[in-house]
């Protein structure tokens, strides 16, 4: 099928991106006139485009550098109040569109987004992005051990008043209005997008939120549990990282021929005819099988996770995922218990397998940071005419997709049909944010980065492909994204050229083979009816409800480096993830 979007508003956007110069002082002394008394400056710097750098070496959550930069002015300022400090950046450039462009952190960590920053800011708009308050890395939540005002500035807090005092320095910087505000980021930062569109309307006009942990109380608890299950690797249970890494190829080639086309991804996880007995050996598919013994511990994690009443804890991972970085370790990834640990019990040595539906009411109750996102109601978002781009790779092998699926729903359930604000794309094949192993996924969404010094999509600079000019014409010009498509560059290199690209479709739609033509050209696909993911409601506890009791310590596990061993454990899941993600990319 042919995909268009009208002249009159890609010329818009073009002129948008265009800019005027405008006349600033990019001085510490410039900046302290306007600053309110609670600010400070922590450095600034005049970057010299077109080829400009820049990083922070001691950010532990984003150390790389920001390359290609062009005219710009870099500054980092910190908010101090009592008890309490939190830092933001900006790129503020010479050739400014009045346009503020924020993203936000990874996991756990906590430092300022300057690499994405740089993606964004040669959009032609102010870039921003805080610190949290503290500095760490994405796999290290040590910081938010008894630290209640460190877990709300992380929730929440230090964002919105980030925010705030951006647009404060933004404005008085240029002697110029901000026209529009947007907010593009992906996991964490995809949560902090979300309370802000649930708790703040007015700070964003439009929104593109990838991949987002919005019920960190029962993903987590549930990234512990998928690991329990499958400890201790003495057993005749455990299943291997590498053999239960290896079983991905096995599932996509069962599911993938079911949604009429092979080409390696599955495009409805939840519609594929698949049962776990398939993988049990049979004596023609050893090693890459199942015993008897290890097919239980098969189904609990690739299963969703339901309580003894039968009552949905949460959905787990999508057929096609590979499942081995939270479900294939000899303990539990740190993704799971290091939230445990810090933020729900403040005890590094707390019997991890004793993790249950308690556990997770319990996180409920806490809410720690007031870090769950789980407002269904965006009634005041649309009232202030903010637009919602959502998506979420169908592969990802961290955040479950089906967590956003279940989010999207109950907020039609609760609003009616949202289709003229909120609009949900799946993204077959693609993993956590970003990559994949032959699926098109590239759309210039937060964590995409590709070759140094690339934005938007090369060769494809349009609301049709690029998830930025989306929001933007859906916000600016009113056109609502009816599809986008997605690009797989080969070797995910530009200069390779494209390998395959694909349409992107709002849920419950899905890209349908047409038929006839090159299965990697966009025109032989249209976007079709499919089938919705059908999921019960979960119980998500109410604040307050329920007591946090001491929880039994295990011996075997020392008080002593618990915390530093299991980050250990997570940061080298996160390696195997990333290096797979990278090599079957090629």
């Amino acid at each position: 099928m042919a995909f268009h979007w009208t002249f009159h508003s890609f010329l818009l956007l073009f002129v948008t991106l265009l800019g005027v110069t405008a006349a600033t002082d990019c001085t510490a002394d410039a900046f302290q006139a306007f600053l309110p008394s609670n600010a400070s400056i922590n450095f600034i710097y005049p970057i010299q485009g077109p080829n400009g750098t820049f990083g922070d070496p001691a950010d532990n959550d984003f150390g790389a550098n920001a390359t290609h930069l062009p005219d710009l002015c870099t500054v980092s300022i910190k908010i101090t109040i009592p008890g309490n400090s939190f830092s933001f950046g900006l790129f503020l450039p010479d050739k400014w569109n009045n346009r503020l462009i924020g993203t936000g952190n990874t996991g756990f960590g906590g430092g300022i987004n300057w690499p994405y920053m740089g993606h964004l800011v040669n959009y032609g708009m102010v870039a921003f992005s805080t610190d949290t308050g503290h500095n760490s890395g994405p796999s290290d939540a040590a910081w938010a051990y008894g630290a209640d005002t460190q877990q709300t500035d992380w929730g929440y807090y230090a964002m919105h008043e980030s925010v705030l005092m951006a647009k404060q320095v933004i404005t008085s910087y240029y002697s110029s209005q901000i026209d529009y505000s947007y907010y593009m980021a992906c996991s964490g930062g995809g949560r902090q997008g979300m309370k802000e569109m649930q708790n703040y309307p007015d700070d964003f006009n439009g929104y593109a939120i990838g991949a987002p942990p919005w019920l960190l109380s029962h993903l987590h608890v549930w990234a512990a549990y998928v690991g329990v299950v499958n400890v201790p690797n003495t057993t005749a249970s455990h299943i291997s990282e590498d053999l239960l890494s290896n079983l991905t190829d096995v599932v996509t080639a069962i599911c993938d021929p079911q949604d009429g086309v092979s080409d390696g991804t599955i495009a409805e996880p939840w519609s594929c005819d698949f049962n776990s007995t398939m993988l049990l050996c049979n004596g023609n598919n050893a090693p890459i099988c199942l015993t008897p013994e290890q097919l239980p511990t098969f189904d609990k994690i690739a299963g969703d996770w339901y309580d003894d009443k039968g009552n949905l804890v949460f959905p787990s991972f999508m057929l096609g995922a590979d499942m081995s970085g939270l479900g294939g370790g000899d303990t539990p990834s740190g993704f799971g218990t290091q939230y445990i640990d810090n933020f729900l019990y403040n005890n590094t040595n707390w019997n991890y397998t004793t993790v249950s539906p308690e556990t997770v009411a319990q996180a409920d109750s806490l809410d720690a940071g007031s870090g769950n996102a789980d407002n269904f109601d965006l009634s005041p978002l649309k009232a202030a005419g903010g637009k919602v781009m959502m998506y979420h790779g169908l592969a990802d092998p961290l955040i479950p997709p089906g967590s956003t699926i279940y989010y999207y729903e109950q907020v039609q359930r609760t609003m009616g049909n949202t289709d003229d604000f909120y609009r949900f794309f799946t993204i077959p094949g693609m993993h956590h944010c970003s990559g994949s192993y032959g699926a098109p996924y590239y759309i210039g969404g937060g964590g995409q980065k590709l070759d140094d010094g690339v934005y938007s999509v090369p060769g494809f600079v349009d609301p049709q492909h690029d998830i930025v000019l989306a929001v933007m014409n859906w916000v600016e010009n009113g056109t609502a994204p009816d599809s986008l498509i997605a690009t797989k560059f080969k070797g995910n290199l530009v200069a390779n050229g494209v390998l395959k690209q694909a349409p992107l479709c709002p849920y419950p739609k899905r890209a349908i083979y047409q038929g006839h033509g090159n299965i990697n050209d966009p025109d032989n696909w249209q976007c079709g009816t499919a089938t919705a993911l059908s999921l019960p409601t979960m119980t998500i506890a109410e604040r307050g409800s329920v007591s946090i009791s001491p929880n039994p310590v295990m011996p075997s596990r020392p008080a002593d480096s618990g915390s530093t061993n299991l980050q250990i454990t997570w940061s080298s899941h996160l390696l195997v993830l990333a290096c797979l993600t990278v090599v079957l990319a090629w």
